[in-house]
């Protein structure tokens, strides 16, 4: 239902009736409670939350990707999380203001 507000917005952008970057504040505001694939995570250094399925013990990985090892690494930089095997991600939420 959410998605199709959006589109419904983003359509209503495209027609001039509302500001195109309002559209992608919202869309962008949505997106980052949506846990997406992890073929789709920036890999630019940014620290993410990384969804590691591990049959051990699945957990949430604060973690980016290290293009000077080519994994993704844990927040401490001490542990990859590549054999945890990420499988999606979500952007940080803002810290507290």
């Amino acid at each position: 239902m959410i998605r199709k507000l959006i589109e419904d917005i983003r359509d209503c952008a495209l027609d001039g009736v509302v500001d195109e970057h309002l559209v992608e504040a919202i869309d962008r505001a949505l997106g980052a409670s949506e846990w997406q694939p992890i073929s789709t995570a920036p890999k630019d250094g940014r620290y993410l939350m990384l969804w590691c399925p591990n049959e051990i013990t699945p957990r949430v990985a604060i973690g980016c990707w290290d293009d000077g090892v080519d994994l993704w690494m844990e927040s401490d930089n001490r542990t990859d999380t590549d054999w945890l095997g990420p499988t999606h991600w979500m952007p940080l939420p803002e810290p507290p203001s």
